[in-house]
C-alpha cells in the first residue's frame, strides 16, 4: 500500500478554513491562545483543528476534548487492525520522499503524518486563514498524535517563523 501525504494537504487545508470559520462565527470576541492541529492514525484515522482560548495553554492534550464533534475522517490512511499480513506501506512525505513505515508505523508513520499537519498549519498561517480569529496577545500553531508520536510547537522551531 502505498500513499503519497502531499495529496491530504488541500483537503486538509480546506477543512481548517471551515473550522476558523465556524469558531469565528461560534466565539467571534474570545481570544484562542493555541491552535491545535491533532491527528489520530493506525485505527480511527482523523485530524481535527481545535481552538484553545485559555490565557495559558499546554500542550497537555485538552485539545482532545470534543473532537469528536469537528474531526474530519481519513479514510485512506490504513487501519492497521485490517491490513493484511505481510503488506508493506509506504508513505511519501511533504519532502517527496517514500518511507516505508511497515516496521514502526507509530514512529515514522506519525512522522510522515505531522510533517504534512505541520504544512497545512504553516499554509494556512501564511494564506492568512486565522486573521478573522480573535487571538490572545500570543497564540501559538500545534500539531499533536492523538497517542503522543508526533508533537510540534511553532514557537519551539525557529525555521517556521520565518
Amino acid at each position: 500500500m502505498k500513499i503519497d501525504f502531499r495529496q491530504d494537504i488541500p483537503e486538509v487545508l480546506a477543512y481548517v478554513h471551515r473550522r476558523v470559520a465556524e469558531q469565528t462565527a461560534a466565539a467571534p470576541t474570545l481570544p484562542v491562545s493555541r491552535i491545535t492541529l491533532g491527528f489520530e492514525f493506525g485505527n480511527e484515522n482523523w485530524v481535527a483543528l481545535e481552538f484553545d482560548t485559555r490565557p495559558n495553554p499546554e500542550p497537555d492534550g485538552r485539545w482532545t476534548v470534543g473532537v469528536a464533534k469537528t474531526l474530519m475522517r481519513r479514510p485512506r490512511w490504513p487501519n492497521w487492525g485490517e491490513k493484511p499480513e505481510g503488506e508493506r506501506v509506504i508513505f511519501t512525505n511533504v519532502a517527496g520522499q517514500e518511507v516505508d513505515i511497515t516496521d514502526s508505523p507509530d514512529d515514522r508513520g506519525c512522522k510522515v503524518i505531522g510533517d504534512a499537519m505541520r504544512q497545512v498549519l504553516l499554509t494556512a498561517n501564511k494564506e492568512g486563514a486565522f486573521d478573522s480569529l480573535a487571538k490572545a496577545a500570543r497564540c501559538e500553531l500545534e500539531v499533536e498524535n492523538f497517542d503522543g508520536y508526533y508533537g510540534w510547537l511553532a514557537s519551539k522551531d525557529p525555521a517556521s517563523m520565518a
